[in-house]
């Protein structure tokens, strides 16, 4: 059974306009990670998420907004191989390291 390591999140533009994002992950529906308080030029190393699945593994990048809701940044389906993927909803971009074994 293949499993996913998260390895690195980097902000390159927050989604919020003015202030840092409070972005968090998660895997399959599953929060894992966050969420953190993060500006622009943000640059993390994940150390702690690894999880096994079958098949394919969605991964989905939230930003928590308590004034109206939690906005979808982006999301993947991922099944193999390892690199990074971007999240560039609602005028974000932020990337995601990761590998599967």
């Amino acid at each position: 059974m293949p499993k996913i390591k998260l390895t690195r999140l980097k902000a390159i533009n927050n989604e919020d306009n003015v202030g840092c994002d409070h972005p968090y992950l998660k895997l399959d529906g599953d929060v894992v990670w966050g969420p953190e308080r993060v500006c622009e030029e943000f640059d993390i190393e994940i150390t702690d998420v690894n999880r096994s699945f079958s098949g394919s593994v969605t991964v989905e990048l939230w930003e928590e907004d308590d004034v109206d809701g939690d906005d979808l940044l982006g999301r993947h389906s991922l099944k193999s191989g390892s690199g990074s993927v971007e999240f560039t909803r609602d005028g974000a971009h932020y990337t995601l390291g990761y590998a599967i074994k």
